[in-house]
């Protein structure tokens, strides 16, 4: 199991944030702001693709509510018909 400890070194080791001693304390802050941006587009794109799922979903249950049960007489009677 990682620590934050770790995923911090793992963080800073790809250039992804920066950090500062304080006293006590070490401050670590975003390195670079289009890190930022890039995870605003990822959570844009993830919401995207929800809502494509979702829309999906909603296609597939709405065509199975048009599907109607059938008995095996009633299977062997429109087969006839063909």
């Amino acid at each position: 199991m990682q620590t934050l400890q770790d995923i911090y070194k793992f963080l800073k080791d790809g250039n992804l944030v920066i950090s500062e001693k304080k006293g006590n304390y070490v401050v670590y802050e975003i390195a670079n702001t289009q890190i930022i941006d890039l995870v605003y587009l990822l959570i844009g794109v993830g919401e995207q693709q929800l809502a494509d799922i979702q829309r999906i979903h909603n296609e597939f249950n709405d065509s199975c509510m048009k599907i109607r049960p059938i008995t095996g007489a009633g299977l062997r009677n429109g087969i006839k018909k063909l």
